[in-house]
């Protein structure tokens, strides 16, 4: 149970003001002080498949009916399962390949880019859903090197842009793609060398991307960001800033005002936090630390239609997640534990629907095999409403 109460009367639910990454890096490890809050406003977990092998690339998707879709890899093998009345249909094989990205564009078509070898050659493919079928896949990279790690997002028109890692130069570069009139064109974009890209759309249909690239110290690898603008793309700007530690991972979403908000995991030694930062193309807030406890790694992030946005990680055994209120300051707000196991989390995925509903699958480790795992809340209030949360122990 929760007890509401009023704003003058306590603030609870409201974490104190989030302290700089760079800071929180440089703290001591200590463990016992994880709290998190009992996340009374997400539904019961409901197990929805099992699997005898473990699943990877986990992708959630929400139609503009609001059915869920789900999208994975096992045994290399593309896999694809969506809900039906009150369940899940029986896991569908696609076709052979591995990391798939994908997106629900607002027509309703689902469309799926991943990596297949052929003859020994690693590309980038692209497929789409209309119900009952899957297009027939074709490639889209067309690189001589070696392509992987692809990124898709869709813009309110309906256009596809993906990204991917290619040693097409000799050097780990960023290549994009995208499909005016249906067909695919691609190139490697100016300037950007690193790993793991990602891409968003922000409220006003403008494309950022975000990376992770090595800095001249040497010390590790910092997150850098451009925008396409109708010049092209803007210089990177490295928004994590972390000269003395390593910056890896970013995900990124748009937010309607458009503003872009970004997560990444942060290393120093053995501690991993999740590190943020928010803005738009030369204004970024300094990174901050959403966590402190030392072992929280793989965040995701999406952003809802009224401007909330979403965080999820793991921390070790614990699905850990928080929200942000917008507004003039903003609010971060306790976070809270999905879900413990012994075994820990392994694979996971987080969307939102047009109703500003936060949908969370994940997967853990069983007696006889591997367990897939759902939970949704719904929208947060726009105005928020304080509550005195249950804290946990995370022990």
């Amino acid at each position: 149970m929760t007890t509401e109460v009023s704003e003058q009367e306590h603030q609870a639910s409201e974490s104190p003001k989030e302290p700089l990454l760079d800071e929180v890096m440089q703290m001591p490890l200590d463990e016992s002080k994880a709290e998190y809050a009992e996340a009374h406003a997400w539904s019961d977990p409901q197990r929805i498949h099992a699997f005898s092998e473990p699943i990877r690339f986990l992708q959630a998707m929400v139609h503009p009916s609001g059915t869920l879709h789900l999208v994975w890899t096992s045994n290399n093998w593309l896999w694809y399962s969506r809900q039906e009345g009150d369940g899940w249909t029986d896991p569908q094989r696609m076709f052979v390949g591995t990391q798939p990205s994908a997106v629900m564009d607002a027509q309703g078509t689902l469309h799926v880019i991943f990596v297949h070898s052929f003859a020994g050659r690693y590309q980038v493919y692209y497929t789409r859903y209309v119900d009952p079928y899957w297009a027939f896949p074709y490639e889209i990279s067309r690189t001589p090197g070696l392509s992987h790690n692809p990124y898709l997002t869709v813009s309110k028109n309906g256009l596809l842009y993906a990204v991917w890692e290619d040693d097409t130069p000799g050097f780990p570069s960023i290549y994009h793609a995208y499909n005016p009139e249906g067909y695919w064109i691609n190139a490697p974009i100016p300037g950007v060398r690193g790993w793991r890209p990602a891409l968003a759309f922000d409220g006003e249909d403008r494309l950022h991307l975000v990376w992770e690239s090595p800095i001249p110290t040497g010390a590790g690898d910092d997150i850098f960001h451009t925008q396409m603008t109708p010049a092209g793309w803007t210089l990177p700007e490295n928004i994590s800033d972390s000269p003395r530690t390593d910056s890896s991972i970013p995900r990124v979403t748009g937010a309607a005002d458009g503003t872009i908000h970004v997560v990444w995991q942060e290393q120093w030694g053995n501690r991993l936090e999740v590190g943020y930062a928010r803005g738009r193309y030369a204004s970024w807030t300094r990174p901050i630390a959403l966590t402190r406890t030392g072992r929280n790694y793989a965040p995701q992030i999406t952003a809802g239609p009224t401007g909330h946005v979403h965080v999820l990680w793991q921390d070790m055994n614990t699905l850990a997640y928080r929200y942000w209120t917008p507004g003039k300051k903003g609010v971060w707000h306790m976070a809270e534990a999905l879900d413990r196991h012994i075994s820990g989390v392994e694979e996971t995925a987080l969307t939102c629907d047009p109703q500003g509903r936060a949908h969370v699958f994940w997967t853990r480790k069983e007696e006889n095999g591997w367990g897939l795992y759902y939970r949704y809340r719904e929208a947060p209030p726009k105005k928020h409403k304080h509550y005195i949360p249950t804290i946990l122990a995370n022990g």
